[in-house]
């Protein structure tokens, strides 16, 4: 009879079964094929990165820093506070810093896993996604989503859905409607993960700017024409969002001249504080193994500051990723 050993794993930890793993080889195959065919090359950062590389930009959120592991790492008397890897985009925006010519292009292509403490759920998820910087924006959002959808379709994932949205644009709606900087933040969150229009109607938002956020969650919200008539709406309102909504008309239009349908929304990704420009939350279904239908997702956007403030020169930026780690454990019914 064997023995039942329990608990010698760290929590928030879990092992990848031969069932699993070679799903999660096919998977990153396709992947890597489709983006390599789109241009981008594989890279792989380390695991550890210094604290301040998260810290002095900016570029995460509190309640993100808050669930970094972080430590000293020690050299003699004197040592360095590390963390692990709890994003990948900045530790790409790392790379492209001190790799890359300044102003340069560079798309790159990564496998590898990001590190939160949650006090439930996995603290180690491995991610597959793509970076594109230094490209043309006008091509690169609409080009990112194409590959994004090509990727998907090609393992499995079915009645694809993009919602797109614009992390700028909410922000100065929400200032305008005498929001801090904290409220913001968790406004943003509060979007994501609830019903929008029942959160902006018992908002303390002014009756105009709710009227702003009520456009964008419109079930109408799905053409290049709405997304017009939002632009004359909103930007009388609030005329700092004039740049924000340009941008909304210029990708809504490029997709839809494409056939490809999109949703209109004031939040598609979490409120990652280096997002400047166009979000997207691009979803659909496949099924496991089960014969359950399993919900699957790639997000992204563009964060054309984040390389500035980490030493390089301003440059155009754009990234999406895809949990692999999560759909795999879904398919294949792993625990």
């Amino acid at each position: 009879m064997s023995r039942i050993v329990t608990d010698l794993r760290s929590p928030g930890m879990r092992d990848r079964d031969t069932t699993f793993m070679r799903r999660f080889r096919e998977v990153e195959r396709v992947f890597l094929t489709i983006t390599s065919q789109a241009g981008f090359d594989e890279i792989r950062t380390p695991t550890l990165e210094p604290l301040h590389l998260f810290t002095s930009a900016n570029a995460l959120t509190p309640q993100a820093l808050e669930e970094a592991y972080s430590f000293i790492d020690w050299d003699g008397w004197s040592g360095e506070r590390v963390v692990m890897r709890p994003d990948v985009t900045i530790s790409v925006a790392r790379w492209y810093v001190e790799n890359c010519d300044p102003g340069g292009s560079g798309r790159v292509a990564y496998v590898q896993p990001a590190f939160r403490f949650t006090d439930q759920g996995d603290r180690e998820r491995w991610q597959c996604g793509i970076e594109g910087i230094g490209s043309d924006q006008s091509v690169s959002d609409v080009s990112m989503i194409r590959t994004a959808i090509e990727f998907l379709e090609h393992v499995g994932v079915e009645k694809i859905s993009i919602s797109l949205a614009h992390s700028k644009l909410l922000r100065n709606l929400l200032e305008a409607g005498g929001f801090s900087a904290g409220e913001i933040i968790d406004f943003h969150e509060s979007l994501v993960d609830g019903a929008a229009e029942q959160i902006i109607s018992t908002s303390r938002l002014p009756a105009e700017i709710q009227n702003c956020l009520n456009l964008l969650v419109h079930p109408e919200a799905t053409s290049v024409d709405f997304a017009r008539n939002a632009h004359s709406v909103i930007s009388s309102v609030v005329e700092e969002t004039n740049s924000s909504m340009e941008e909304l008309i210029a990708i809504t239009s490029a997709l839809e001249d494409l056939g490809i349908p999109f949703q209109l929304q004031p939040a598609a990704v979490r409120p990652y504080e280096y997002y400047s420009g166009i979000t997207f939350n691009i979803s659909g279904e496949t099924i496991g193994m089960t014969g359950k239908s399993i919900a699957s997702r790639i997000l992204g956007g563009r964060y054309d500051s984040l390389i500035e403030s980490l030493g390089g020169v301003s440059v155009p930026a754009i990234g999406w990723a895809f949990d692999i780690d999560t759909f795999c454990q879904q398919v294949t019914g792993s625990d």
